[in-house]
């Protein structure tokens, strides 16, 4: 029953029928999770399979962090001699790790056996650390024909905004002041419009206050209260003298 559940699974993610593959697995029964212990090989790898396709399946879904988990536990509890499965398994964990706004550490590229499979993801993660958008665009185009066969091309279109947002959080730490023209070209855009914002900057107006409109304030508030104080201290010598009458 579980390796036909897969079987399906796989055959709908291939075709790219996530919602269908979606609705096959929710009605399935239960897949449990077993332990290395009590699991042959076989079983434990067809668990590992359900866990990367539910994975993907979540990542397609923009439920990252569920993904990531699901992902991550699948490259770990996969036999080791499952190496090209592994290595599917942690292409998808980085790009989703990276969408998430995470940097994978440079010791997941380089696993045994994985540092060729994974140097388009580990070219890529540095363009997204960096926040080089022109950078971004070379590797996408660079490794496209990769990222298509591992069917992870839509994920990396993804990736652009959290480039740009990379590069504007270095920008704003890098200048107090700086021109819409000049973060365009810096970060190498052609506009800083990409339809997010509906907005327009009036020049004109702007908050400002008076010099030491707050020390003014505070010496009107103190004068009120002094005024409370001397009312209240007249009218308590006025009860005063009227008892003594």
């Amino acid at each position: 029953m579980e390796t036909l559940l897969n079987l399906l699974l796989r055959n709908y993610l291939h075709y790219n029928l996530y919602d269908q593959a979606e609705k096959l697995r929710s009605k399935a029964p239960r897949f449990e999770a077993h332990s290395n212990q009590q699991a042959n090989k076989g079983s434990l790898l067809q668990f590992c399979r359900y866990l990367f396709y539910l994975g993907k399946i979540r990542t397609i879904q923009l439920e990252y962090t569920d993904a990531k988990e699901c992902l991550l536990q699948a490259s770990r509890k996969a036999p080791v001699a499952a190496l090209g499965f592994r290595v599917q398994c942690d292409k998808w964990a980085i790009v989703v790790r990276l969408l998430l706004g995470e940097i994978p550490e440079r010791t997941v590229f380089m696993q045994k056996g994985m540092e060729k499979a994974l140097r388009p993801y580990f070219e890529l993660t540095n363009a997204v650390r960096t926040g080089d958008l022109e950078l971004f665009k070379s590797v996408a185009e660079k490794f496209s024909s990769t990222f298509g066969s591992d069917q992870t091309h839509n994920l990396v279109v993804r990736l652009r905004h959290n480039v740009i947002r990379t590069g504007l959080r270095k920008l704003s730490i890098s200048y107090s002041r700086i021109s819409l023209d000049d973060v365009a070209k810096k970060l190498r855009l052609d506009t800083v419009a990409d339809g997010a914002i509906d907005a327009t900057l009036d020049r004109v107006c702007a908050l400002r206050f008076p010099p030491n409109s707050h020390k003014e304030k505070e010496s009107a508030e103190k004068r009120s209260e002094r005024k409370q104080q001397e009312q209240e201290l007249a009218k308590h010598i006025e009860e005063e003298d009227d008892d003594e009458f």
